[in-house]
């Protein structure tokens, strides 16, 4: 093998990234296979679909499909596009759009202003291995308010905050009962009308969850209702998980370390 042949090789190793996508936990059998690309205006999008609470789904680059999980507390995500391909793109934006139902969309290099419902608010994020954590001045609930940073995490499948703060929502529902030690809530699913919409406030403007989907209804007893927002018993801290995404649009800023957030359309 001639020496050029050997450079031409180690050349497309080190584009090749590969990353296990949390395959002992959902059951995947192939990892993710992400290549690095030079093309400064490079931009691509694909439709993910959820597999027990995560997005799986291809993206296709010059004509190559690879198979990506969209996660932004993962490590595979941020070892594969974060760490080679994100770098490479005119903007480094990872546009997250999540509907309560279908398969959802996400973009790489741009935001999609097909699903924003007004122009982006981006505010400073403290940014940390997996973990894109915003201010949240108020969570809007008549008792017990607070301040304090929350992850907003695609990968998980509801709104995790103090105890405090969910007591003071489902408080508001009078047919709501406390399970798991205040954890989780249940209600007759006949009394749906009455929950509220839940919101919070970040950079000074507030950010809905449609009141139906902080709750699910159970299966197979179809009439009793559960939660979706929950409390964590002895646990200080807030992710707004997938609930947030439904009615939100929100855009990842790898260059400037910011979250972009509008109402989701």
């Amino acid at each position: 093998m001639s020496p050029s042949t050997i450079f031409v090789f180690l050349a497309f190793l080190a584009l090749r990234v590969v990353a296990t996508p949390l395959a002992d936990i959902i059951g995947a059998s192939r990892v993710d296979r992400i290549v690095e690309r030079a093309t400064p205006s490079l931009t691509a999008s694909a439709t993910a679909t959820p597999r027990s609470g995560e997005y799986f789904g291809p993206i296709v680059i010059d004509g190559i499909t690879y198979s990506v999980l969209y996660d932004t507390g993962s490590d595979a995500l941020k070892s594969s596009w974060v760490a080679h391909a994100m770098p490479q793109y005119k903007q480094q934006l990872l546009g997250v759009n999540i509907p309560s139902t279908g398969p959802a969309t996400f973009t790489f290099g741009y935001h999609d202003t097909a699903h924003e419902n007004g122009p982006l608010a981006f505010n400073t994020a403290t940014y940390s291995p997996s973990h894109w954590y915003q201010q949240v001045t108020s969570f809007n609930v008549p008792a017990n308010d607070t301040s304090m940073t929350c992850d907003l995490d695609t990968g998980t499948s509801n709104i995790l905050v103090p105890p405090s703060i969910a007591y003071a929502f489902w408080n508001q529902v009078s047919t709501a009962t406390a399970t798991d030690g205040g954890e989780r809530w249940t209600f007759p699913c006949a009394n749906s009308a009455t929950v509220p919409n839940f919101s919070v406030t970040i950079g000074g403007k507030r950010y809905t969850v449609a009141a139906a989907d902080t709750y699910y209804r159970d299966t197979p007893s179809q009439g009793v209702c559960r939660s979706r927002l929950q409390g964590r018993k002895n646990r200080n801290y807030c992710i707004l998980g997938q609930p947030f995404f439904y009615s939100n649009y929100v855009a990842y800023d790898f260059g400037n370390k910011t979250v972009g957030l509008a109402g989701r359309k």
